[in-house]
């Protein structure tokens, strides 16, 4: 088994024994709220043993909302928190976690690097790989 491989595994091994599954949504606006398009989200979520929502989820509500902006690098897309903080989504439930994703990152990285990226986002007690600062940040105040 390749080492990349081998380092998904674990991954998903560890994961398997986390009892309550993050649901989450992943969005290119916030006014109005619009999914992004990517279907590397919904693969990275099923490796992951995350639950990724559509906007009209009925059966779950979200817990994340990770603002994927196209053309933008983090520092550029940080002028959208204000916005992401004000949205109905945030204001829905006080558990809710909101974090900036680089676009351009994510999507041009390996499937090793996605899912170590959205592991460290998604279930940050059990994993830190150093791409906070990178590729995401937390969007608050």
């Amino acid at each position: 088994m390749h080492p990349a491989e081998e380092l998904q595994e674990l991954i998903a091994h560890k994961l398997r024994f986390v009892g309550n599954k993050p649901s989450f949504l992943v969005v290119y606006s916030v006014a109005p709220l619009q999914l992004h398009s990517s279907p590397i989200f919904a693969e990275v979520a099923k490796k992951i043993g995350a639950i990724l929502l559509s906007l009209d989820s009925k059966q779950t509500e979200p817990t994340i909302l990770i603002c994927c902006i196209p053309g933008k690098t983090l520092a550029e897309a940080m002028g959208i928190v204000p916005e992401i903080l004000q949205s109905s989504y945030m204001q829905a439930n006080d558990k809710n976690r909101a974090y900036l994703l680089h676009e351009a990152w994510f999507l041009q990285e390996d499937m090793l690097s996605q899912i170590e990226c959205l592991a460290e986002i998604l279930y940050p007690n059990f994993f830190t790989f150093g791409y906070e600062g990178t590729a995401w940040v937390e969007a608050k105040v």
